[in-house]
C-alpha cells in the first residue's frame, strides 16, 4: 500500500500532465453488512483514521471483550495456558 501510495499517478493518460481523473477513478472493494460496496476513496477517507490506518466506525468494538473471553475459554478447553 505504501508503494501505491508513493508511486502511483493518477490517468497516467491524462494530456500535458494535468490531473483530469474523476473521483470515481479509484474505490476499494469493501463488505458492509452482507453487501459487497465499492466506496469511492473519498467516502474511505471519510470513514477512516489514515494515520493510524484503521476505520473510525469499529463495529466489533462492543462485542470485543466477548471474543476475548470466549476465544480464553476455548484455548482452556484445549488445555493451553492462556
Amino acid at each position: 500500500m505504501q508503494f501505491l501510495e508513493k508511486h502511483a499517478t493518477p490517468n497516467a493518460q491524462s494530456a500535458k500532465g494535468k490531473k483530469s481523473y474523476s473521483k470515481e477513478t479509484a474505490a476499494m472493494i469493501a463488505i458492509r453488512g452482507s453487501e459487497i460496496i465499492y466506496p469511492t476513496m473519498d467516502e474511505v477517507k471519510a470513514k477512516a483514521d489514515m494515520k493510524l490506518r484503521k476505520g473510525r466506525d469499529e463495529w466489533w468494538r462492543s462485542i470485543k471483550d466477548l471474543a476475548e473471553v470466549c476465544f480464553s475459554v476455548i484455548m482452556l478447553e484445549l488445555g493451553a495456558n492462556v
